[in-house]
């Protein structure tokens, strides 16, 4: 039993979405002592509402920069929840309101990804309150609870980066390793290759990169945020990881020469058999290394690899006596067998690195290539008079929303708010993430309509439909980043108990 236990609480820990799932249960558990204490259900469901927001909006960053956050997130959110309630008697006004408001948010994304997630969590606040304003029994119920329930996820938040302050940086960074143990996997499969081959390990080889820039990139934001807050040793010790990983990378990517030409050059497989088995196990190390960082644990490369380093060298020079090579050959062969080799040179530093996290370093050189540029409203200015993709997608996100709502109005359709709210969760930047989501979407939504329906049928206490709604919201932000179909169901079943116990069907 107990190494059970044991088990879940190391899945819990290494498991980033199951983790951020936990801190929202942790919240939304919260948020029911109002009803569970003095009946107060209405205003659990505004809450809950609130702290749902807070998480899809929440940014990563340092403690100091999560309360600036939690700020500019808890202002937004005022002004959308109150310009809806405010609005809401009067269509024309209420439908300029959300075209301004829905391109106002949406251009905060030019200070930065961490505003891009606040101005969506401050229109899914809009729409909560579209969805609640009819049964609000005042004008201030739903901005004061919203908010409140926003305030006390970032509350509870706030407590959690406490605790593990470097938690997030450490998940990324490992994801940085992982990515580049698939791409040194991948790159093995050209010792030898065939013409044939090289077209299709050379596709995959661009996805792979594409998934290292990316994951670099995520990780030196997430560092940015916190080196700014202060010096720290461990961040300090991450940072020369992550930079590490940088020159592992350009190094993997590097080509000396046509692959495809080695095996008709060199008339022989045990050297390119060789290096397959050397750059095999330099993505099998890297991979060791990023469990390393993700566990926060000493890493040392394997011996094997620094046999299989030696032993190539000593076949190398074997065949350079036994074996006559044209210069270009030569020298490439060479090349390649020294880049490997620094590359394992790199991985004895990542042990060191590794080896006391906490510990003093003596150098801070390279401290501001993670330092992030400041906001400034001028990067607003500009994306607006040379329309950038962002103020783009602003006017076609407003004027979606703008239809719908009109729509509404037009048809007389009673909570046809639901449109507005699957709009805004399936348009994307771009058209093929967006078709992409529409399947997601309509998939999601009829399998968790169809979960849902015994709430609606045969309407089950208050207490277990509380339950429901905070087990589905759970599920929701476990989902969230791998398996967006899941999370719909899971978010529809969500909404379904939540706007069921106020009223809302």
């Amino acid at each position: 039993m107990s190494n059970s236990f044991a088990h879940l609480l190391r899945r819990l820990t290494m498991d980033s979405h199951l983790f951020f799932a936990l801190k929202v249960m942790v919240a939304i558990i919260g948020t029911l002592l109002p009803a569970l204490a003095w009946g107060m259900t209405h205003e659990t469901v505004i809450l809950s509402l609130g702290v749902v927001a807070g998480a899809i909006g929440e940014p990563d960053d340092s403690v100091p920069g999560r309360i600036k956050n939690l700020g500019v997130t808890l202002i937004c959110f005022l002004i959308a929840t109150s310009s809806v309630q405010l609005l809401y008697p009067y269509p024309w006004l209420f439908a300029l309101g959300l075209f301004a408001s829905t391109v106002g948010f949406i251009m905060l994304g030019a200070f930065g990804p961490r505003y891009a997630t606040i101005s969506f969590g401050s229109l899914l606040v809009a729409i909560y309150s579209m969805l609640g304003a009819a049964h609000a029994p005042n004008l201030w119920f739903q901005p004061v609870w919203l908010c409140l329930g926003a305030l006390w996820y970032g509350f509870v938040s706030l407590l959690w980066l406490k605790a593990l302050p470097h938690k997030a940086v450490h998940e990324q960074l490992a994801q940085v390793f992982f990515a580049l143990s698939s791409y040194f996997h991948e790159k093995s499969h050209f010792f030898p290759v065939s013409r044939d081959q090289m077209p299709l390990i050379r596709h995959n080889l661009a996805l792979l990169n594409i998934s290292c820039v990316t994951s670099m990139q995520q990780t030196k934001e997430r560092l940015s945020g916190r080196l700014t807050a202060g010096w720290d040793p461990h961040l300090e010790r991450l940072l020369q990881l992550y930079l590490l990983a940088q020159d592992i990378h350009e190094r993997v990517v590097a080509s000396h020469y046509l692959y495809d030409k080695l095996q008709d050059d060199l008339q022989r497989h045990a050297i390119l058999d060789g290096f397959r088995e050397l750059v095999e196990q330099l993505g099998t190390s890297c991979k060791r290394l990023g469990y390393a960082v993700l566990l926060q644990h000493g890493y040392a490369p394997d011996k094997g690899l620094i046999w299989a380093m030696s032993a190539l060298q000593d076949q190398l020079a074997y065949i350079q006596l036994k074996q006559p090579m044209t210069h270009s050959l030569r020298s490439s062969l060479i090349f390649l067998q020294q880049n490997l080799s620094a590359i394992l040179q790199l991985l004895h530093q990542a042990s060191a690195l590794t080896e006391q996290l906490d510990a003093p370093i003596d150098h801070l050189s390279h401290r501001a290539l993670a330092q992030s540029p400041r906001a400034d409203l001028r990067q607003i200015g500009q994306q607006i008079t040379s329309p950038s993709p962002l103020f783009r997608h602003a006017l076609r996100m407003a004027f979606c929303l703008v239809s719908g709502y009109g729509l509404l109005q037009l048809f007389d359709i009673d909570q046809g708010f639901w449109v507005l709210l699957t709009s805004l969760f399936v348009c994307q930047r771009s058209y093929t993430a967006t078709r992409h989501r529409i399947y997601q979407r309509i998939g999601g939504t009829f399998l968790g309509i169809l979960l849902g329906s015994p709430l609606i049928w045969f309407h089950p206490p208050i207490a277990l439909q509380l339950a429901g709604m905070t087990i589905a919201a759970v599920l929701f932000f476990s989902q969230l980043r791998n398996n967006y179909s899941a999370a719909v169901t899971f978010i529809t079943l969500y909404a379904l108990s939540a706007f069921g116990l106020i009223g809302v069907h």
